[in-house]
């Protein structure tokens, strides 16, 4: 199973193990059954629970996997507030609340919202290679461009704007033959970096091509 369908199938299972919770047991009630969720929650909460569900298995049928982060922690929210709020009622009960235990129901909220959570993580091959061809796609290609470039002046040994004739430091003249040596390392420079790159990015290449990206 490839990641596309593992995402698809996590996508729609998640929503559905999340919605069966309703009907899980939850709390374990001495000298009686044990209580379900809908039984110790609101009616908003199991509405809630639903709608969300709703929502998430729509969202993965649209490929709209990331957005399955706010459906997902939403759920979470909705259940963690009955879970404290169910607590709360019973420590009120005294010697009968310490009877009373929560059962493995919560293990199935927990269980649908991993699902859910990781197909909204999980990232295909294509999706990550798509990433990067954006990247290199707006990154735009170097060029050696003095006026953008800074020199060191050989009086003061500080830094100033490649184009400068004097250094707004010292005061030093530079003449034509230091203008021309700093041209020139820079320009050796530039090349070694961007050939530094290009070797780089071949060696990036390889590495996509063998594992068939």
């Amino acid at each position: 199973m490839g990641k596309e369908q593992l995402r698809l199938v996590l996508g729609i299972i998640g929503p559905i193990i999340f919605s069966v919770g309703i009907f899980a047991p939850v709390l374990s009630v001495p000298f009686g059954e044990n209580m379900s969720y809908f039984q110790v929650a609101g009616t908003a909460e199991c509405v809630i629970i639903g709608v969300l569900s709703g929502i998430s298995i729509a969202l993965t049928n649209m490929r709209m996997y990331k957005f399955l982060w706010l459906t997902g922690f939403a759920s979470l929210g909705v259940v963690i507030y009955t879970f404290v709020s169910l607590q709360s009622r019973v420590g009120e009960l005294g010697l009968l609340g310490q009877l009373t235990q929560p059962t493995w129901g919560w293990g199935v909220f927990v269980l649908g919202i991993l699902c859910v959570t990781t197909a909204a993580v999980l990232r295909t091959e294509d999706e990550i290679w798509g990433e990067e061809k954006q990247a290199a796609v707006k990154k735009e290609k170097p060029t050696f461009d003095p006026s953008k470039m800074m020199k060191k002046c050989p009086q003061c040994a500080e830094e100033v704007k490649f184009e400068a004739k004097v250094c707004r430091f010292c005061g030093h003249a530079f003449n034509a033959d230091e203008v021309n040596a700093s041209l020139e390392d820079a320009k050796q420079q530039f090349q070694e970096d961007e050939e530094a790159r290009k070797k780089s990015e071949e060696r990036l290449q390889q590495i996509r091509e063998r594992r068939g990206w």
